[in-house]
C-alpha cells in the first residue's frame, strides 16, 4: 500500500464542508425562529379581540337567560297567587 501526499485532503475537505453545513443549518434556525414568533404573535393579537367578544357575548347570553328565568319565576308566582 502506497500513500501519497494527497491522501488526507478528502477527509479535511469533508470535515470543513460538514462544519459549513452545520453553520448554515444553525443560521436558518436562528433566522426562522423570530419569523415564526412574529407570525404567531400577530395571529394571537388578531384572535384576542374576537375571543373577548365571544366571551362577552356568552356572558350577555347567560345574563339574558337569567333574566328570562327570573321573569318566568315571577310570572308563575303571580299566576299561583291569583289562582289561590
Amino acid at each position: 500500500m502506497k500513500f501519497n501526499k494527497q491522501s488526507g485532503q478528502a477527509l479535511i475537505g469533508t470535515a470543513i464542508a460538514m462544519v459549513v453545513l452545520a453553520g448554515f443549518a444553525g443560521l436558518a434556525i436562528d433566522m426562522g425562529t423570530p419569523r415564526y414568533q412574529k407570525r404567531f404573535s400577530k395571529r394571537q393579537r388578531t384572535a384576542e379581540p374576537s375571543l373577548a367578544r365571544r366571551t362577552l357575548n356568552l356572558h350577555r347570553e347567560s345574563r339574558q337567560e337569567r333574566r328570562t328565568r327570573r321573569a318566568r319565576t315571577v310570572s308563575r308566582t303571580i299566576t299561583a297567587a291569583l289562582d289561590a
